[in-house]
């Protein structure tokens, strides 16, 4: 980076972005240069073995069994870290617009697992640990830059949504009274990414979560270049607790000159507000809420009634505005069902495997739901698109339904079992409608899953009885 006349380009993007050479150094930014068998050279040269390459993912075999390539060539090289600075994988940021993708991580693989660690957690640790907060920002030059302005407190989310083990070692950075603050970029996407992150905070239990109000749509990094760092210690200072700022954003974002908008915007925010206590905090949200919405006196009683107790628990499943209460009982088995998974992720993942998604989901997000937790019920809400707010949002309903209700692989068993015979009552209906000559073999079939999920439920009852 600092020497190869071809990282003329890098060093001119990373000045561009107001880091300077020490700091850059310490974070042990590099660059890897464009020849796509730089790293083949340095092994054959002996330096490293092919199969130490191949599993660091700094080589990639081509396509059909072809030869190894280096997948970063022509890349700012950002070194991802574990919490103690062990190096165990990478960030490589693309230098042309036509470079895709922007950044390119290291391969999940032996070493490197990019849900697992945060963005400069090992150099944060003892300012986090001082300080009893801890920085969550979006990009790595964020995190460079407000280290280089004295803010050390602050990790990055290593390019992807938010983990529960990155949720977990952020506790551990600030310890159980600590405070977390959120500053991710103020573009729309980066706050939706904002909701889902404390949305994940909320679900493992995180009492104190403050957002820090980014102007525009600038990043902490421009906003520092922009402003300078008294400008973002007193925005971080001003940060305001989630709910505060989930109903700014309702009214910042709502289309209040129309009744339709007006409408939409009272019901999304008293969604939130219905679902506080009594507190200092409702109380400034109702006054603002009433004003940018013209309510009469009447309207603002409404605004704050509470939710009935179905609705308050959607609200604390997921701080945003949240699905109707009343589901038909086939999708409250199925949401129950994909819970029980979640809480018993071994036996869960083989109750998933012996479920026909087609056949056993009527709804369409129940069952993309259902299809992702296959593969996911470790960490339910790695690897959701950030985009895909549906998902994410109902993801996290199942993991708080999780947390709420005893589970054991009896009642799993029950719960399969129920959403079995609800599949065969469907089939049943389809029948007498279409095809009544299988409706025998089907009636045998319910009544022989309704034999079974009675023995079911007796075994779960006497497996929850209290000893005498």
């Amino acid at each position: 980076l600092w020497e190869a006349a071809e990282a003329a380009e890098a060093r001119s993007y990373l000045v561009g972005r107001g880091l300077e050479e020490e700091t850059l150094r310490r974070f042990r930014v590099g660059y890897a240069p464009k020849p796509w068998d730089h790293m083949v050279k340095r092994w054959r040269m002996g330096e490293f073995s092919e199969a130490d390459l191949l599993a660091a993912g700094l080589v990639k075999r081509g396509r059909q069994g072809g030869g190894v390539y280096d997948p970063f060539r022509g890349r700012v090289m950002f070194p991802l870290a574990d919490h103690r600075g062990r190096v165990v994988g990478f960030a490589g940021r693309g230098l042309r617009d036509d470079q895709r993708p922007k950044y390119l991580n290291s391969p999940e693989g032996e070493l490197f697992h990019k849900g697992l660690n945060l963005f400069a957690a090992d150099l944060a640790r003892a300012a986090a640990a001082k300080s009893g907060s801890a920085l969550l920002v979006e990009g790595y030059t964020d995190v460079i830059a407000l280290h280089q302005a004295g803010i050390e407190n602050v990790v990055g989310m290593m390019g992807t949504a938010l983990t529960e083990d990155q949720i977990r070692q952020l506790g551990r950075l600030v310890g159980v009274d600590g405070v977390l603050h959120i500053a991710l970029d103020a573009d729309a996407s980066g706050q939706e990414a904002m909701l889902r992150a404390a949305q994940l905070m909320s679900a493992q239990g995180r009492a104190r979560f403050d957002v820090v109000q980014l102007p525009g749509s600038t990043d902490p990094a421009e906003l520092l270049a922009a402003e300078g760092v008294e400008a973002m210690r007193a925005r971080i200072d001003a940060a305001v607790p989630l709910l505060t700022f989930q109903v700014r954003r309702i009214l910042d974002t709502a289309d209040l000159a129309s009744t339709e908008g007006r409408n939409r915007a009272f019901e999304d925010v008293r969604r939130v507000i219905g679902a506080m206590e009594p507190t200092p905090e409702r109380e400034e949200l109702r006054q603002l809420a009433s004003s940018r919405l013209a309510l009469s006196k009447d309207l603002e009683a409404v605004l704050i009634t509470p939710l009935p107790e179905p609705a308050r628990r959607e609200r604390e499943a997921a701080p945003r505005p949240a699905r109707p209460a009343r589901l038909d009982r086939h999708e409250e088995s199925e949401r129950a069902f994909l819970a029980l998974c979640i809480a018993l992720p071994q036996a869960g993942r083989d109750a998933l495997r012996r479920v026909d998604l087609d056949a056993h989901f009527t709804g369409a997000a129940v069952r993309r739901a259902a299809e992702h937790l296959r593969s996911g019920l470790a960490e339910p809400l790695a690897g959701v698109p950030p985009e895909d707010e549906e998902l994410s949002t109902l993801v996290a309903e199942l993991m708080m339904r999780a947390t709420r209700s005893p589970a054991s692989e009896d009642t799993l068993r029950v719960q399969t079992l129920q959403l079995d015979l609800l599949r065969l009552e469907r089939a049943m209906a389809v029948a007498r409608e279409k095809d009544p000559n299988a409706l025998d073999s089907l009636a045998r079939e319910k009544a022989a899953r309704k034999s079974q999920l009675d023995d079911a439920v007796d075994q779960a009852m006497a497996g929850t009885a209290p000893a005498d």
